[in-house]
């Protein structure tokens, strides 16, 4: 078996258990917030982390119809977790962005997934952070945005 392979699947069911690790803490805010679907979840972690975002721009990175997108977008303006705002130069163009609501559930799964990554990097040596955040870096410039 090539060298590359083996480490390369050992990675992968590393990536594995830290998603599932992270798919825990969405499980636990969406029973925390039962009002929530794990689709508006999803829409919560995105704007969160991109802050505000044109309507167009949400649905290509959900890979949503504008036609679903508008209805999520509904429930979560019905909720008070994103406010949306024309343009005043395009009515056309929305602008979504988190209302406090959302930003304190952002906030709440943020702290939990970063309570994990924090423990990860807490087993490891200063000089073994350091290597590996080096090499987390390089990593993420090959990956597709």
């Amino acid at each position: 078996m090539n060298h590359i392979f083996a480490k390369s699947q050992e990675f992968n069911r590393f990536l594995n258990k830290l998603n599932s690790n992270f798919i825990f803490c969405d499980n636990q805010i969406l029973q925390q917030h039962q009002e929530l679907s794990r689709q508006e979840l999803n829409i919560i972690k995105l704007l969160g982390q991109s802050g505000s975002m044109q309507m167009r721009e949400l649905a290509h990175e959900l890979m949503m119809p504008m036609s679903t997108l508008t209805g999520v977008m509904d429930r979560l303006a019905e909720k008070s977790i994103v406010i949306r705002n024309r343009s005043p130069k395009d009515k056309r163009v929305i602008k979504v962005n988190l209302a406090s609501n959302g930003e304190k559930i952002f906030r709440t799964l943020q702290e939990q997934r970063l309570e994990i990554t924090r423990n990860l990097m807490g087993k490891l040596r200063a000089e073994e952070q350091d290597i590996l955040l080096l090499l987390s870096r390089k990593m993420r410039r090959n990956l597709i945005s």
